[in-house]
This record gives C-alpha cells, sequence and structure tokens, in this order.
C-alpha cells in the first residue's frame, strides 16, 4: 500500500468512524417524536426523500428509456451490512429488457462516499431480471442506491432508490 492510499484509507475511517453510525437521538417523523431519545442514523431525518420498501417498488428511468423494479431485497428492506437485490428492467413500453448491462452504485450522501467496490455487476436471469450482490452497505445512514441501465442499442438511463439502513 502505498502512503497516498494510506493516507486516504485513514482519512475515510477517520470521517466514518463507528461513532459517525450513532445518527442523532432527537428522534422525528415515523422514526419517533423530537427530543424523545429515538435513534434516528445520519441522512435519516428528511422522511420525504426516502423510499418505503415494498417488493415491487418502481422508478422510472431519468432519461424516460426504462423502468426498473425492486423485486426483492434480502434483507428487505434494506439494511447495513450485506444486501443481494433482483431488479427487473423494462423499456418504456413495458416489455422486458433481457440483455441490458446493469450495474448498482450506493452511495452515502451524507458522508461523501460509496461501498468498496464503489459498483456491483447484475447477473442476467433471462427474463428481464437481475441478481445483484452480495453488495455491502457499510454503516447506518442514508444510502441513494443507483441502478445505471445501458441498453444493448447502446442507450443508458438511471433510476435511483434511497433508503435509510438502520444498522
Amino acid at each position: 500500500m502505498t502512503i497516498q492510499h494510506l493516507a486516504v484509507f485513514i482519512t475515510l475511517l477517520a470521517a466514518c468512524s463507528p461513532d459517525d453510525d450513532a445518527g442523532t437521538n432527537a428522534g422525528g417523523g415515523a422514526a419517533g417524536g423530537a427530543g424523545d431519545g429515538v435513534f434516528v442514523p445520519d441522512g435519516c431525518e428528511e422522511e420525504a426523500v426516502l423510499d418505503v420498501y415494498s417488493e415491487g417498488l418502481s422508478r422510472d428511468g431519468d432519461g424516460g428509456l426504462v423502468k426498473v423494479t425492486l423485486s426483492i431485497a434480502t434483507p428487505g428492506p434494506p439494511d447495513k451490512g450485506e444486501n443481494r437485490w433482483t431488479v427487473r428492467v423494462e423499456d418504456a413500453g413495458g416489455q422486458a429488457i433481457a440483455d441490458a448491462t446493469v450495474f448498482v452504485r450506493p452511495f452515502m450522501e451524507v458522508h461523501g462516499h460509496t461501498s468498496n467496490p464503489a459498483q456491483f455487476a447484475g447477473d442476467a436471469q433471462g427474463d428481464g431480471s437481475y441478481l445483484v450482490g452480495p453488495f455491502i452497505l457499510g454503516m447506518a445512514g442514508r444510502w441513494d442506491i443507483t441502478i445505471d441501465v445501458t441498453l444493448p442499442d447502446g442507450g443508458t438511463d438511471a433510476v435511483v432508490f434511497r433508503f435509510c439502513a438502520w444498522g
């Protein structure tokens, strides 16, 4: 390991130490009332921006080319630690896309870091479904999980699911 790699590692370790998993103890929203002592992980205070997990949760692609459905998440809802997802990719007309390239990129905005590795390839199942994982959500808090899709014709699109990993 070079000195630069070691410096980056130590900086990330210090920035995202186990104490950062502490979140806040103020509570709020569905997690608890203000000041009630309920643990709320970093980035999870803004419930309006978080997705509520359910099998079949869908998002249209930012470019309007695809629809991605979170068919199954293990654990469900997604949480700190090892996660596995099955996603289904369809075109704008609702037809399954069996031969796309799919990557999942977890990102923790509040701390400015990705998971390690930064992206995970989906394994095509031949019916428009893709198995992804295991991928690690390394700490409690809000994770923005982007699904990048490259279509057979080279077109690209992406969707983002936002979950709080409670840990």
